[in-house]
């Protein structure tokens, strides 16, 4: 199933042309701080449970409501679906079991047209 989900972020990734996270304007500084420090962080667990997306995900402790220590919250406040595509080679090289994905919520706040978001 995880490589399902991967397989569907990838294909999505690839397929969006009409708009980028960097074609956004004035993206976040904490986007790309907390980018930086996924990048950054050495991760000793193989196969983790990966939570990816928005404040809402950035906000769980979920390594200890799953009482999991594999559990790696990769949540950025304020993300949008752009931006979730263009951290999955950081998220990938983990090679997660699992992914809990959310993201959107933002998408739709911005008022990014129905047709964008689909895509």
């Amino acid at each position: 199933m995880s490589k399902l989900i991967v397989a569907v972020l990838v294909i999505v990734a690839f397929g969006v042309q009409a708009q980028t996270y960097d074609s956004l304007p004035n993206a976040p500084e904490y986007y790309n701080q907390r980018s930086a420090k996924f990048r950054k962080e050495k991760t000793s667990t193989s196969n983790p449970v990966l939570f990816l997306g928005n404040s809402i995900t950035e906000g769980g402790n979920w390594r200890r409501m799953l009482k999991d220590s594999s559990v790696l919250n990769r949540g950025i406040s304020g993300d949008v679906t752009f931006g979730v595509m263009k951290r999955l080679d950081e998220v990938t090289r983990h090679k997660p079991s699992k992914i809990f994905l959310l993201i959107g919520v933002n998408d739709l706040s911005r008022n990014t047209p129905n047709a964008v978001i689909i895509q």
